[in-house]
């Protein structure tokens, strides 16, 4: 087990340098493979290092390692980080995880970028498990990370595009998200497809435009990526409301409720091809609201409060928003989207009305008022109230992207 906490810190494919394939016939296939034995026996220590991985994705771990050594003691960075996994999960070998990081830090340090990877997450994670010691370093792990990904690995572009996206370990930059992003993007890697439709979609790093989000959103769905719910808010956002659906229940039949309160959305407001419809609007935002999403919950409490979509039910309306407070648990220090403060705001305000007139619970003017400074620090009166239920009941387009 220890060896396997100290190599799936990050995960990646484990066979590095496979032997390399030719899309030809059989016969020069075979041909290369012949001429990499050749060049094996003979002392070259890059065909050794390939004839290595040759044998290990065979499984033939004698004659893997055996390859790997003789690579190794030339000092080439494939057949040091070849040895470096034998050594990692025991093939042909007593497992020894510190041999194993010390030979996968020499092909580090040989410029490697599997290897180079491998050392980022150690020291970004850091390791103290059965003797195996390396102390967390944020920096050094970002070097070697940086390091990985200008050696055009794809999995460290993208994982350095995501540091930079929340300012986690690096100084936080969109542009450079981006920029990260579309370098793992033309290396083929689809995860990076998704989150350069994802700044498309919310404007970061990239100018907003729901066309291109939707482009990478459909080239990540060619490639196995689930992104159902990201594909419905585009077509949300182009007014597609109908077309958006379809894509929001495929999302929700996996249990994503953020999915079933989008479709809340869409019936809320109609669109291009799809009427508007109150009563499910209702439907679907309270069926998320009760599996405790939170923007859901504040939508249905403003529907029992307002009679949109269903009667007027005031003790329905308190039981929501006190829930959307029990979801956000301090909603002062925790909650950073915009729009999350402004229905924070929302629900402060009318929990405020509520308590002073008793709709839904006994009058209490300590509650009033302390909801109401909830209110006033997010800036809602009840001018904002009155323009979110027009949102609601009109072209509702203020969504959370």
């Amino acid at each position: 087990m220890m060896r396997r906490v100290v190599f799936l810190i990050l995960l990646m494919p484990v066979c590095f340098g496979a032997v390399a394939q030719d899309n030809g016939s059989i016969l020069g296939r075979i041909g290369k493979a012949r001429e990499m034995y050749v060049a094996a026996n003979s002392g070259n220590a890059a065909a050794q290092a390939e004839a290595g991985w040759a044998m290990y994705n065979q499984q033939k771990w004698d004659e893997a390692f055996a390859w790997f050594q003789k690579s190794a003691s030339q000092g080439n960075a494939s057949g040091l980080y070849g040895l470096a996994q034998c050594y990692s999960e025991g093939y042909s070998v007593a497992a020894d995880a510190n041999k194993a990081i010390e030979l996968l830090e020499a092909a580090a340090n040989k410029g490697l970028p599997a290897a180079q990877f491998y050392m980022a997450g150690a020291y970004l994670g850091g390791i103290n498990v059965s003797g195996v010691h390396i102390e967390k370093d944020s920096v050094r792990g970002v070097e070697w990370l940086s390091a990985a990904a200008a050696g055009n690995m794809a999995e460290a572009q993208k994982l350095l595009g995501d540091f930079y996206l929340t300012g986690d370990v690096v100084l936080q930059s969109y542009t450079d998200a981006v920029g990260w992003y579309r370098k793992a993007a033309d290396n083929g890697y689809a995860p990076a497809f998704t989150s350069l439709g994802a700044c498309y979609l919310v404007g970061k790093g990239a100018a907003e435009d729901f066309n291109q989000a939707l482009y990478w959103f459909r080239k990540a769905a060619g490639a196995g990526e689930d992104v159902n719910l990201q594909m419905g808010k585009c077509y949300y956002y182009l007014g597609q409301r109908g077309k958006a659906i379809s894509y929001f229940e495929k999302a929700s039949v996996k249990g994503d409720v953020e999915a079933i309160r989008f479709v809340g959305s869409c019936y809320a407001s109609g669109g291009l091809d799809l009427e508007q419809d109150l009563s499910k609007a209702y439907s679907y935002w309270r069926k998320a609201a009760d599996k405790g999403e939170y923007v859901a919950c504040v939508y249905a409490g403003m529907c029992c409060y307002q009679g949109i979509g269903v009667t007027v039910n005031y003790n329905d309306a308190v039981s929501l928003l006190l829930k959307s407070f029990d979801l956000v648990s301090t909603p002062v220090d925790n909650v950073e989207a915009d729009y999350y403060r402004f229905l924070v705001g929302i629900s402060s305000k009318v929990l405020s009305s509520c308590y002073r007139y008793g709709r839904g619970v006994t009058p209490d003017k300590e509650a009033e008022e302390y909801y109401l400074e909830f209110a006033k620090k997010y800036g809602v009166d009840d001018v904002a109230v009155s323009q979110l239920v027009k949102d609601m009941t009109e072209n509702y387009q203020s969504e959370m992207r």
